[in-house]
C-alpha cells in the first residue's frame, strides 16, 4: 500500500519496514519569503525517521518529532533556528502552518513525489579532480636489449603468403600491397574474387554446424533465401530489394553518371558499389553536402534517383547486420570440434586478463579505411575517485543515473580556457584540455562511458574477426593495468595521473595475443587470419617502424625467450615504459641501456573542475590548476 496512507488515521494497515516516501516541501512567508526542499519520511518498525534537503544548503537536516495525531502530521527540523510543522492531509499531499524560532508563522505544503520522479531542491554539484595525462614515448626506437629480441621481418611476410595460399586469397606484393589492400578489404576492389573466397569459407562453416538453432541463426544472417551475404554491400542490396521489389544495382548507374558529369559511359557493378559507398560516407559525415548531391542527381530519371536513395538508405540496416554477424561469429558455437573452447569469445576469455567473455559493444564508424578502435570505460572505483560529489544531491544523481551517464556528462564539460593554453611547471609544459577534447583527439577515447569497439563496417565479418579480437585484447589489457594500479594514481595532493600505454607494447600485446588465441582456428579456417597478416606484411614493405609491426615482432621474440605464460605479466607491468621492460632481469637486466633518441609526447592537463548538473546537462562553476603538477614522465 502507499506509504502516505500510513500518515493519517484513514488507514491502519502496517507499513513495510524501511519504505520511504518523498515530498516537495515549500515554505512561504517571513524572511526569506520562499524556501524549497525535499522531505523524506520513512518508518522502521515502530520508529519514524526523516530528512529535509533544502535548496540553500548542502547538508541534510534531521526531521524529528514525527507524529500523526488524528488526521494531522507533526514534525520538527532545525530550519531557521528550529521550526515546528503541523499539517493536514489533502488528497495525496499535506498543507499547514510552521512556526520558526523567530515566532513568524509560515505556510507550507508538501506534494508527494512518486518513486520514478527525479527531483533535487538544489542542483547536484561535483568536483572533477585535476587529471594529468602523462607523456608517452612516441618514437619507435627500442632499447638495445629489446631490439635484439625482435623476430625477423621475413617471418611476417612468410606467414602472410602461407596463410593467403591456404585460404585461396590472392597475395599482393610491392606497390599493390600498399595501394590495393585497403580497397579490397572493404569490398571495393577485386570484389568478385574476394567475395568468392569469403563465400567458400561461409559454405564450409555452414556445413560444419551441427546445432539446428545455430544453423538457423547462421542462415538468417549469411544465407537468407538462398542468397549469400558476405559484407554490408551484399546486405544493403538485399535490404534495398526488400524495400523496393524489382530493385537492380544497374538501375543506379544513370544517376551516378549524372553526378560524375557523364565522366563514365558505363559503370561496372564494382564501380557502382564504390560510388554508392562514398555517398553513404558523405551522408554520415556531411549531411548538407549529401543533400546537395541528391539535388544534382535530380537531373537524371526519377526512377534511377529513387533507386539510388533506396540503396543509400539500405546501408543503415546493413550496419546493424554487420554488428549482428560479427557477434554471431564471436559468440555462437559454430567452431570445428577439437578446439580449446566452443566459441571465439571463450577463447579470448582464457587470457589471464579481467573481463571474462563479455564482448564489448560493436558500433559502426565510417572511418574510410579498414580499421577499428577501442574505447575503454574505467572501473567504477576510479570514476568515484576522479569525480566526487559536493552535496547529497550529487550522490543521489550519481546513484540514479549511474557512472556511465556521469562519464557522458564529463565529456560535455565546456572548457573555461582557450584551446592551446599551456601551463609550464617543473621543466614540463602541460597543454590544458578537457575530457571531451581528449575523447576526440585520442583514437582510443578517454574516460569513455562504455567498452566499445568502433569498426569500419565495410570490413567483412570474416576478415574482421581477428581485428575485433585485437581491439578486445586492448580493452582487457587496459583493465588489467587498472586492476594492478598501473594506469591511474592519485597523489597526496589529490591530483590524478593517467599513464598511457607505450604504442609498441600496447600493439604488441594485441597483435601477438590475437594471433596466438586464434591460431587453433586460423589453422582450420585461414581466411579469418588473412587480413591482419596482410596488414603486417604491408607495414613490413612500407613502414617497418610501425608500432603494430614492431610490437608483434617484439612480443614474438619475448615469447620465444620466456614462454607465453611469462610475457603477459611483463607486458602489463611495463606497458608504459620500454626502458623499464629492458631492465627487467628476465629480459636485459638492470644494466640494460635505454633507447637512443627516444621522443616523448607532451603531457596534457585537465584542470580541477567544479560543475553542477541540470538533468544531464553540466554547467562549469569554476576551474583551477593545482601545483605542483606531477606526471610528466612514467614513474620508474
Amino acid at each position: 500500500m502507499a506509504l502516505f496512507a500510513a500518515l493519517t488515521l484513514a488507514s491502519t494497515a502496517p507499513l513495510r519496514a524501511q519504505e520511504e516516501v518523498r515530498f516537495v516541501l515549500v515554505v512561504t512567508g517571513g524572511i526569506p519569503p520562499y524556501l524549497r526542499g525535499e522531505l523524506r519520511l520513512a518508518r522502521n518498525g515502530a520508529d519514524w525517521r526523516g530528512t529535509l534537503a533544502m535548496e540553500d544548503r548542502d547538508s541534510l537536516l534531521p526531521v524529528t518529532g514525527i507524529a500523526f495525531p488524528a488526521d494531522s502530521v507533526l514534525f520538527e527540523t532545525p530550519l531557521l533556528g528550529g521550526m515546528h510543522f503541523r499539517g493536514r492531509r489533502q488528497q495525496e499531499n499535506v498543507a499547514g502552518e510552521a512556526v520558526a524560532a523567530d515566532g513568524v508563522v509560515r505556510g507550507w505544503t508538501a506534494n508527494r513525489l512518486s518513486r520514478s520522479q527525479e527531483y533535487y531542491p538544489s542542483l547536484p554539484r561535483f568536483t572533477l579532480r585535476q587529471i594529468v595525462v602523462a607523456g608517452v614515448r612516441t618514437s619507435s626506437a627500442l632499447p638495445p636489449a629489446l631490439q635484439a629480441l625482435l623476430r625477423p621481418g621475413e617471418e611476417v611476410d612468410s606467414l602472410y603468403r602461407a596463410r593467403s595460399t591456404a585460404a585461396g586469397w590472392r597475395a599482393l606484393s610491392g606497390a599493390a600491397l600498399a595501394a590495393d589492400r585497403g580497397p579490397r578489404a572493404l569490398g571495393l576492389f577485386d570484389r568478385s574474387a574476394s567475395r568468392a573466397v569469403q563465400q567458400g569459407a561461409l559454405v564450409a562453416i555452414e556445413s560444419g554446424i551441427a546445432d539446428p538453432a545455430v544453423r538457423r541463426h547462421f542462415v538468417a544472417l549469411f544465407h537468407p533465401a538462398g542468397n549469400w551475404i558476405v559484407d554490408i554491400h551484399d546486405a544493403a542490396l538485399r535490404f534495398a530489394q526488400l524495400a523496393q521489389p524489382g530493385f537492380r544495382l544497374e538501375s543506379i548507374a544513370p544517376a551516378l553518371e549524372v553526378l560524375a558529369d557523364g565522366a563514365h559511359d558505363s559503370l561496372t557493378a564494382e564501380q557502382i558499389v564504390a560510388a554508392v559507398y562514398r555517398l553513404v560516407q558523405l551522408r554520415e559525415t556531411d549531411s548538407a553536402a549529401f543533400a546537395l548531391m541528391l539535388q544534382d542527381s535530380a537531373a537524371g530519371p526519377v526512377a534511377t534517383r529513387r533507386a539510388l536513395v533506396t540503396l543509400v538508405d539500405a546501408y543503415r540496416p546493413a550496419f546493424e547486420w554487420h554488428a549482428a554477424a560479427l557477434r554471431f561469429l564471436l559468440t555462437e558455437r559454430w567452431l570445428p570440434a577439437g578446439l580449446p573452447a566452443p566459441t571465439i569469445a571463450a577463447m579470448v576469455a582464457a587470457l589471464p586478463f579481467p573481463g571474462g567473455d563479455t564482448i564489448p559493444l560493436l558500433r559502426a564508424r565510417l572511418i574510410g579505411y579498414a580499421q577499428a578502435y577501442p574505447h575503454i570505460r574505467p572501473p567504477d572505483r576510479w570514476v568515484d575517485s576522479l569525480v566526487q560529489p559536493e552535496n547529497p544531491n550529487a550522490g543521489a544523481w550519481r546513484n540514479r543515473h549511474g557512472r556511465s551517464e556521469l562519464l557522458q556528462v564529463l565529456h560535455r564539460l565546456v572548457p573555461a580556457f582557450d584551446t592551446g593554453t599551456v601551463v609550464a611547471e617543473g621543466g614540463n609544459e602541460y597543454r590544458l584540455t578537457t575530457i571531451g577534447q581528449q575523447g576526440v583527439e585520442r583514437e582510443t577515447g578517454f574516460l569513455e562511458p562504455a567498452d566499445v569497439i568502433l569498426i569500419e563496417p565495410a570490413l567483412p565479418p570474416l576478415l574482421a574477426v581477428q581485428t575485433v579480437v585485437h581491439e578486445w585484447i586492448h580493452i582487457r589489457h587496459e583493465h588489467a593495468r587498472e586492476a594492478a594500479g598501473l594506469a591511474w594514481r592519485i597523489s597526496r595532493g589529490g591530483v590524478a595521473t593517467y599513464q598511457p600505454v607505450t604504442p609498441v607494447l600496447a600493439e604488441g600485446v594485441a597483435e601477438w595475443e590475437s594471433e596466438r588465441v586464434l591460431a587453433p582456428l586460423t589453422d582450420r579456417l585461414p581466411l579469418l587470419g588473412v587480413f591482419e597478416a596482410e596488414k603486417r606484411a604491408a607495414m613490413l614493405a612500407g613502414s617497418p617502424e610501425d608500432s603494430h609491426l614492431l610490437g608483434f615482432r617484439l612480443a614474438a621474440g619475448l615469447s620465444a625467450r620466456l614462454g607465453e605464460a611469462k610475457i603477459l605479466p611483463l607486458l602489463v607491468r611495463y606497458a608504459g615504459d620500454l626502458d623499464a621492460l629492458a631492465r627487467d632481469p628476465a629480459v636485459g637486466g638492470p644494466g640494460a641501456r635505454p633507447a637512443r633518441s627516444a621522443t616523448w609526447s607532451a603531457p596534457f592537463l585537465v584542470p580541477e573542475t567544479r560543475f553542477s548538473v541540470d538533468d544531464t546537462t553540466p554547467e562549469v562553476i569554476g576551474t583551477r590548476v593545482r601545483v605542483p603538477i606531477a606526471g610528466g614522465r612514467p614513474r620508474q
